[in-house]
């Protein structure tokens, strides 16, 4: 099998698929996830938040959405 048909198995058979979208602490309730996006992300722009005057907030650190479910998942199977 080629390389992009494996990466599509392991995406379906983790339940969710690939983001580039950015997201912050803010963005997240689990004060765990707050804190391993606080320690892991770097400084950049959420997808999610905007300010007052609706533009992205780029001053915060930021996790892909795919690092956060690598997370999630992470503690998942801590759980298990």
């Amino acid at each position: 099998m080629g390389y992009e048909k494996d990466r599509m198995m392991q995406l379906e058979e983790r339940g969710y698929v690939t983001s580039t979208k950015k997201v912050c602490s803010c963005c997240v309730q689990d004060e765990y996830l707050k804190k391993l996006i606080r320690l892991n992300g770097e400084v950049g722009e959420c997808d999610y938040c905007k300010d007052q005057k609706g533009r992205k907030v780029k001053t915060r650190k930021v996790v892909t959405v795919e690092k956060l479910m690598s997370f999630m998942n992470g503690i998942m199977m801590l759980m298990v």
